[in-house]
Formats: C-alpha cells, structure tokens, sequence
C-alpha cells in the first residue's frame, strides 16, 4: 500500500533553473532589463515599473537603513506599510516580466519539447510513485509542465472539475499560467501550457530551439473571462498578501486534509520566510490533527536550518523528529536518496 507524501516546495527548488530567490531578486530583474531577452516584446511598461521600485528602494536606503532593499519580502512589506499604492501594480508588473523569462522554459532536444530536467525526473521517479502532493509556493510552471508532458494532468484544487486529475498540486501563490477577471472578482482559470506550445511529445509547430512560454505577458492577457467576457490578467500572489484572494480560503481546506493525512512529508528548497507566516500557521494547525507522521525530510543545502524547522513545525510536542539532507534539488535527485 502506498504511503500518503507530500512534497512542499520553495524558491530553492527552481534554483537550478536560474529563477530568483527573494534576497536575489532585484538584482535578476536588472539583468533581465538589461539582457533584454524580449527583443521588441517587453512586457508593456516593465522597464518603468521596474524603475519606480528602483527609486523606492533607493529612497528607503536612506530613509530605513535596516530594510534589505535587495529582499522582495521586504520591499513589498514597506510599500504597503507606507501605503504607496501606485508601488505595489509596479511590483506585480517585475514579478510578472521576471517570471517569464524562466518561469516556463521549454527545451527543445530529439525532436521534443522537453520540459526541465529537474523537474521531469521529479516526476518520473516521485510523483508516479504513489499517493502524492505537491504544495509550492513557487509562480512558475516548470512542474506543471513536466506533469503535463508526462500525461499526468494536475489537480490544482480550485473546485473547477479537475478533480478526476490524480496529481494535486497546491499552488499556495497563485501560478503564471493562471488568469483572474478584475472586473467581475472571479477566477484562477488555469491554463494548460502544453496546449499553448500546440505541441505533445514528438509533434513539433514552433521553432527548432529552446524558448520561453511567457505566460504572464503575452497569453493570459489574450484570454477572455467565462463570466463577463472582460480580459484576464494573470494571478500571483504577492509576498504576505494571501488574505487579499478568496481562492485561498479553499486551500485552507485541502492543505489541512492532506497533511493530516500525510504519512510522509518533505520540504524542499523551502526555509520558512517571514513572509509565510500564513502557511506556518496553517501547519501548525494541520499536524495537530495527525497521528501517522513521524518524520519530516528537509532537502536543502543550509543544514543550520534544522532548529528553525523544528522550533517553527512544534516538532517536540508532536514527537517529530526533523532529518536534513544537505542537498540541492537536483543533487537529492541524482543521489537516489529518498
């Protein structure tokens, strides 16, 4: 009988894939600018937005030397505690730009659109395995796509009637390959990427090379709302903001099922941030409702983290006992540890 898993994943475990963590992220979003690798499809309005937080952080370096301006938590957090509304759309705009360039990379090798590496091992070696979860906070789509390119359609569980999906993946904020409706507040309405490649493994329509599927910028935007027929924008949840988006309340539900359930439960690339006190909250919550649980795997190359995993998880009151294994994602993979 398989054994109930569940696999969190944070920003570290797209790392490999050259997508920011937050202490990094401005200084990628700079080089994204000035790489210029949209040619003459930038995103509308990236370069100013990203210069509006440019002057921000500039401004709080003098004004509040203990903020780290090169943390996105941290810029975010000040811009709504200072209440500079017009900040906040500039933000969403980089987070949006950066993330597709890499939030969505499609390989093309022996005559295939191949998904990333990583992730496609991932899913060949875990996900197939059994009873599993994912839960990300990650925006990209580097696994969505490998589930798909694997035939394994994800249960995003928004109660959208893909439920028959046997994968769920818990996008905790929000996806690039999701669209909201602002004018009528509805959605996340997912997109399938591998539909917008117009390619399954073997067919090939697009150009013999690697690209990206730039989701957030160029084909969320050309959606049209079910409800109002309104065009879409693409939904992201900022660092802190989960109590501004109602699809969240149902996640509340599923991931407190799925880790009082869990029988086995592995963080990867994941460290607990201020930002996610949301998420902290709703573990602590969950493990107290488990009786089966009696390890939990951390897969990160920090070791130090283990007394924050278990001062923050209550690992003593629930008699857990917290086993790191110092590895990046990739190298967890190739070790066969598991």
């Amino acid at each position: 009988m398989n054994q109930k898993t569940v696999y969190i994943l944070g920003a570290g475990a797209s790392k490999h894939a050259g997508l920011p963590l937050l202490n990094d992220f401005f200084a990628h979003a700079y080089s994204v600018r000035e790489k210029n690798r949209w040619g003459q499809n930038a995103p509308n309005g990236y370069a100013v937005a990203l210069q509006q937080v440019d002057d921000f952080r500039a401004t709080l370096k003098v004004e509040k030397p203990t903020v780290n301006v090169h943390n996105l938590e941290e810029i975010y957090a000040e811009a709504l505690e200072r209440k500079v509304d017009s900040l906040v759309p500039s933000l969403n705009k980089v987070i949006e730009g950066v993330m597709d360039l890499g939030g969505c990379v499609i390989r093309y090798q022996g005559q295939q659109y191949q998904p990333d590496s990583v992730y496609d091992d991932f899913v060949k070696r875990f996900i197939r395995a059994g009873d599993v979860t994912t839960i990300t906070f990650n925006w990209d789509c580097l696994l969505d796509y490998a589930l798909f390119y694997n035939d394994l359609a994800p249960n995003y569980c928004l109660g959208q009637g893909q439920e028959r999906n046997p994968v769920k993946l818990i996008k905790i904020h929000g996806s690039i390959n999701w669209g909201q409706c602002k004018k009528c507040n509805s959605g996340p309405y997912p997109t399938t990427p591998n539909n917008e490649i117009g390619t399954r493994p073997g067919v090939i329509r697009r150009a013999k090379a690697d690209f990206d599927l730039r989701l957030a910028s160029e084909i969320i935007p050309k959606k049209t709302c079910p409800k109002c027929n309104d065009r879409l924008a693409s939904l992201i949840v900022p660092p802190s903001q989960e109590a501004k988006f109602s699809f969240l309340q149902h996640y509340e539900t599923e991931v407190n099922a799925v880790i009082k359930e869990a029988e086995r439960l592995y963080f990867i690339g994941y460290s607990f941030p201020e930002s996610d006190r949301y998420f902290l909250h709703l573990m602590q919550k969950s493990l107290v409702g488990n009786i089966r649980l009696r390890e939990i795997h951390v897969v990160n190359p920090d070791s130090g983290l283990k007394s924050t995993y278990e001062e923050n998880l209550e690992a003593k009151r629930h008699s857990l006992t917290v086993k790191m294994i110092p590895k990046t994602f990739a190298q967890y993979l190739a070790s066969g540890i598991h």
